[in-house]
């Protein structure tokens, strides 16, 4: 039996996942530590998106008025304004658990596909959220005050992403970004979203 060289491999996996339609809106939540930020650095570098953490979010009105309260309500403004920021988007976005409902909701009415970055393990979790945040007064009670509300809202979030829900923190390892870019392609290919 010949072995496939992990080289052609590689490719050949590499221009499957070129072949697949590219989410062009991507909002990217869930447990600190998970590799959220570390994935849109990737995404930024490899796939050329514009990535924006809602503390960023500031100098940029239309990603505000997607974020609002008020543009709940107005869902044709939220797609409108998810339109002016462009075709590449992704936002990193640790909204309060007892409220995601009316984020994700007026966020994927705007055109975006909503993913939650889950760990298995919140010891390993704490240890990736905290390194380098050291020295910043209160980050130890803020990852324990995410985590304990996200325990607390459990079943409505995983009702509210259902199959987006990928483990990219699992035991001490964090998924590869390559291996996440598959997964959403895949889940983007078998349910499509229609660009608003």
């Amino acid at each position: 039996m010949a072995k496939t060289k992990p080289k052609k491999t590689r490719a050949r996996v590499g221009r499957h996942l070129r072949s697949l339609p590219i989410p062009p809106r991507l909002l990217v939540s869930g447990v600190p530590g998970a590799g959220k930020s570390y994935f849109l650095k990737w995404l930024s570098r490899e796939q050329g998106y514009r990535t924006l953490h809602v503390d960023d979010s500031a100098d940029v009105p239309s990603v505000n008025s997607i974020l609002s309260p008020a543009m709940r309500a107005r869902i044709a403004e939220a797609k409108a304004a998810a339109r002016r920021l462009g075709e590449k988007i992704a936002i990193e976005y640790g909204f309060p658990p007892d409220s995601a409902r009316d984020h994700v909701e007026a966020l994927r009415a705007a055109g975006f596909d909503a993913w939650w970055f889950h760990s298995d393990n919140y010891t390993e979790a704490f240890r990736a959220y905290i390194k380098g945040k050291e020295n910043v007064p209160g980050a130890a009670e803020d990852f324990h005050s995410q985590v304990d509300k996200i325990i607390a809202h459990w079943p409505s979030l995983q009702r509210l992403f259902k199959a987006r829900m990928i483990m990219s923190l699992n035991g001490s390892v964090h998924l590869k970004p390559e291996v996440i870019w598959g997964l959403i392609l895949r889940a983007q290919r078998k349910a499509p979203r229609k660009t608003p």
